[in-house]
């Protein structure tokens, strides 16, 4: 199967905002300035599409295929491997204190870290079930199924500021991302509206980043005004908020609909989306979010003018994304001489060939029947 360059260019859109999320997340428990404020909520406003991305693309791409275990068990060992290393150079250097932290950045999981890895685990035991849902159902159906799961997973827990299904948790559980899924995977089987174009995508998404955005000071001043704390301030933000959602459809509708080119940028795309997984898992590491990514190792980003400040925002991010992408580059190339993929793959194959879901029990007797 051939890659779609304008996917890989979403991937890499997508891992570039995760990075934002978690480096722009340090530099906003500074005191900023009301100009920095305002840099910090636009850039978060925009880069909390990043998770519902990899989940579309997800859908998108698995929706109408069997199992690929090997997929999954490269995230699992990359995810080990990674997690050894950085355990390994922070004991060696002395920065790990405590069998308890030494185990969590050993097993992340145990300290509910890297939580997109663990919740897609469960997602990837669940997608062969869900692409027969999905097959089974007309357009009809699958879009009201999809409408009745809008409305109980983002709207309702938005608009009343509670999870009473318990499923959503602002979009960091397992639910949403099989919601996302389903949701990418409509879009593979059914595409967008007709009436669907950038110039409208790209008006919406610019309409959306400044409603919530603006919702986030109104609503501050609301809960100052009543002696309330301003966490809830941030409701339209996170990954399961209405507008949140919205924007992540529209970039994802603006990067399937475009024709991208397999020339020396695709190759650079394709490049940073293979080293996507790496770079997140990386960054994302408890280590890293809690001793180099945090307020007091990023002050040297804020400066008295809010566009100086956005500039080495977004250099810092282009150069995190470049140095941890070779990184991960000298990973890949470690695991080819050692054979590790070509193993992983012989093995996941295997565990296909047990897990795999027949669709249609009278197609396969028929294909019997035939052979």
């Amino acid at each position: 199967m051939n890659r779609k360059i304008n996917l890989d260019a979403l991937r890499c859109l997508a891992i570039i905002g995760v990075i934002t999320l978690h480096f722009v997340g340090g530099v906003e428990t500074l005191e900023l300035t009301v100009g920095n404020r305002l840099v910090v909520n636009v850039l978060l406003a925009i880069t909390y599409t990043s998770v519902n991305l990899f989940g579309l693309i997800s859908g998108y791409l698995k929706i109408d295929t069997q199992n690929h275990s090997s997929s999954i068990l490269k995230i699992l060992i990359l995810t080990a491997f990674w997690c050894a290393v950085i355990t390994v150079v922070c004991i060696v250097s002395q920065n790990v204190g405590g069998t308890g932290i030494t185990l969590i950045y050993v097993f992340p999981f145990l300290g509910d870290r890297l939580w997109y890895i663990t919740c897609y685990f469960f997602v990837f035991l669940c997608a062969p079930f869900l692409n027969v849902l999905a097959g089974r159902l007309n357009q009809l159906a699958y879009k009201k199924m999809l409408n009745i799961l809008t409305i109980m997973m983002s709207v309702i827990s938005t608009v009343c500021f509670k999870d009473f299904f318990h499923v959503v948790n602002n979009g960091y559980s397992v639910g949403w991302l099989i919601y996302m899924y389903l949701l990418g995977g409509y879009y593979k089987k059914h595409g967008f509206a007709q009436k669907a174009n950038k110039k409208k995508a790209l008006l919406l998404l610019l309409v959306g980043v400044t409603v919530i955005v603006v919702s986030k000071y109104i609503l501050e001043f609301i809960l100052n005004e009543r002696g309330f704390s301003t966490d809830k301030s941030w409701i339209l933000y996170y990954y399961s908020s209405p507008l949140t959602l919205m924007n992540s459809i529209m970039l994802f509708y603006i990067f399937v609909s475009g024709n991208w080119k397999d020339n020396f940028f695709g190759k650079i795309l394709k490049w940073f989306s293979t080293a996507s997984l790496g770079v997140y898992i990386i960054h994302a590491h408890p280590y890293s979010l809690d001793h180099v990514l945090i307020g007091e190792n990023l002050k040297w980003v804020v400066r008295d003018n809010p566009i100086l400040t956005l500039i080495i925002i977004l250099f810092s991010i282009i150069g995190l994304l470049f140095g941890l992408s070779i990184i991960e580059w000298i990973r890949m190339m470690l695991f080819k001489l050692c054979r590790i993929d070509k193993f992983i793959k012989r093995i996941g194959d295997k565990i296909d060939n047990v897990m795999t879901i027949v669709p249609d029990l009278e197609q396969k007797q028929s294909e019997n029947t035939i052979k």
